[in-house]
């Protein structure tokens, strides 16, 4: 992957490593709890750490946002996180700390995104995460159709930037 992006004055993007993991699980967790605090998202903790493994043996792009003084200093504290495959210009996670929403990070880890696969992205979002699905579309995405995650049995919507389509079934982290 690549090293370290400046994005602005405070925040640089990296690619995670093993010794991020209980940050980006405790991430997890508090951004999942806030978004939907009808889950337990604390007792899928190990289930995701599971799921990040998983996601790296197959190649997935890990990058972390991260806390520093001149968007380079890459060694701050993780703020937030995509996990996405480029060849399959499948977005499977964008996360970011609650108290850094509505701060424009979440369009900074996006554009990380976009930047990583420029032909097109697609994603799937619970449909009771309002606040995502609206900041999805505001980013210019298309919602594509509506279908169900086969492990929460939640209704999901798939949403599609540039050129991308839905993988075939794909166990979704959400």
């Amino acid at each position: 992957m690549t090293g370290a992006v400046p994005v602005g004055p405070r925040v640089g993007f990296r690619d995670l490593v093993p010794a991020d993991t209980d940050a980006v699980l405790d991430l997890w967790v508090a951004a999942w709890s806030a978004a939907m605090p009808m889950i337990d998202f604390e007792a899928r903790r190990e289930w995701f750490r599971d799921w990040l493994a998983q996601l790296r043996q197959e190649d997935f792009a890990l990058r972390g946002a991260v806390e520093g003084k001149d968007g380079l200093d890459t060694d701050g504290p993780v703020i937030g996180f995509i996990a996405l495959s480029p060849p399959l210009r499948y977005l499977d996670h964008i996360a970011l700390k609650p108290d850094q929403w509505g701060s424009g990070l979440g369009a900074e880890l996006l554009a990380e995104a976009k930047r990583l696969s420029p032909q097109g992205l697609v994603l799937d979002v619970n449909q009771a995460n309002h606040r995502a699905v609206a900041f999805y579309e505001k980013q210019g995405f298309r919602r594509l159709r509506a279908d169900r995650n086969p492990n929460s049995g939640l209704a999901t919507w798939w949403y599609v930037w540039g050129q991308a389509e839905p993988p075939p079934r794909v166990a979704s982290s959400k």
